[in-house]
């Protein structure tokens, strides 16, 4: 058995680990199915809205039914607030995180297609993308990631991020830098070099290309149901989307960055959101793709963000994240760059089960130039959670497809 089949068995047999009902807070809110946790009796013991789309990734092939409760929690959170909260917890209840929802319950549907499926989520996932196009909307007609923070939760996150080193709790600014890194908290990236600390002043490309998809598979269940009008509504809002994203966030190079529409200029920054318009079809500009992949692809793996002078945050070079490593990946097998796909899939795959040899744990992040778990701002958990799922959808697709 190779290091990669170990690491694939030892995943199988421990997703039961993540798995646990009632609530470990005081300040939680309870869901009602059983839950997957981030990580194995570690720091995070709670249900994470991002982290289970990537965990659901391998347990759709594994435990399709803790899948499909994972999918009944997040409608319930839907139902219940209008949106799904960063965590199933009050004091993240002031912002979201990627709209991911809509995407979970299509892969769900893609290995297990049923009508039933799609009557019991097509209405949560029309009522979570109102919430972001109703909430998250910006003059330029795309859509921003924000906040609902009072200022209360903004002084106490003052705190909270100074003590990780991200801002001076006595600068003057420190109010509104807080109020950005909010913003910047609901993106899941956080932090990152992207905004400059100005979240609130861009239009992600994530963000658009994750919306551009729902309405895709909004349209698709639509269609599905008959509702044909509805169908057609959400082809339209696709197409406007798509175009208004080629004419605020194409650079000369055919590269898609996040826009600074208050100042009318594209990121400084490349990063695998550059990536998202190709897992989510929206262009399948293979040069285009590979140019961003001459950037970002290290010895190791590829990095979240291009190399700086003053990378210093998580979600930056070196580190390499499993949410950011799937989309890649899909990313370039959508634009036609499968050998691209296989190598970074690969690599990734490489790094995980070389650390799992030595510590026997599948850590949170990685360096793409040393191949070395990451501790960056605090220690990585020793979890299986997206880990453990994005290993295991690669696995399947390049090992078992």
């Amino acid at each position: 058995m190779n290091m990669k089949e170990r690491v694939n068995d030892y995943i199988k047999q421990h997703w039961k680990n993540t798995i646990r009902t009632g609530i470990s807070k005081t300040d939680e809110i309870p869901l009602p199915y059983p839950t997957t946790v981030p990580c194995e009796n570690q720091r995070f013991t709670y249900f994470f809205y991002w982290d289970t789309y990537f965990t659901n990734l391998g347990l759709l092939y594994d435990m399709p039914k803790q899948a499909l409760n994972n999918l009944r929690n997040m409608k319930y959170l839907v139902e219940r607030f209008g949106f799904i909260p960063n965590a199933n917890l009050k004091n993240m209840l002031n912002r979201s995180q990627p709209p991911l929802f809509c995407c979970a319950v299509y892969d769900y549907y893609q290995l297990y297609p049923s009508l039933d499926i799609v009557y019991e989520f097509f209405g949560s996932m029309q009522r979570e993308y109102e919430f972001w196009s109703q909430s998250r909307i910006t003059e330029c007609g795309l859509n921003g990631y924000s906040s609902s923070a009072t200022e209360e939760e903004i002084e106490r996150f003052i705190d909270e991020v100074a003590l990780r080193g991200i801002i001076d709790k006595n600068d003057c600014d420190a109010y509104e830098k807080a109020k950005n890194l909010f913003a910047e908290a609901e993106s899941g990236w956080d932090f990152s070099p992207r905004f400059g600390g100005r979240a609130l002043d861009f239009v992600q490309v994530d963000l658009n290309s994750i919306l551009y998809r729902n309405e895709i598979i909004i349209s698709e269940f639509a269609k599905i149901l008959k509702e044909n009008e509805l169908s057609e509504r959400f082809s339209r809002k696709a197409a406007q989307r798509k175009a208004v994203m080629y004419r605020y966030m194409e650079d000369e190079e055919e590269v898609f960055r996040d826009y600074d529409f208050r100042n009318k200029k594209f990121s400084p920054v490349i990063s695998i959101a550059s990536l998202l318009p190709f897992w989510a079809g929206i262009t399948k500009n293979t040069q285009s793709c590979k140019k961003i992949l001459n950037v970002l692809e290290c010895e190791k793996g590829i990095a979240a963000c291009e190399k700086s002078n003053s990378s210093m945050f998580q979600w930056d070079y070196p580190n390499m994240w499993p949410p950011l490593v799937y989309f890649s990946v899909k990313a370039f097998q959508n634009s036609g760059a499968e050998e691209c796909a296989r190598r970074i899939a690969d690599k990734y795959m490489n790094t995980v089960a070389e650390n799992f040899e030595i510590g026997g744990c599948l850590y949170e992040k990685y360096s793409s130039v040393t191949g070395k778990y990451s501790n960056q701002e605090y220690e990585s958990p020793k979890m299986l959670g997206w880990t453990a799922g994005v290993f295991r959808n690669l696995y399947e697709y390049f090992y078992h497809g």
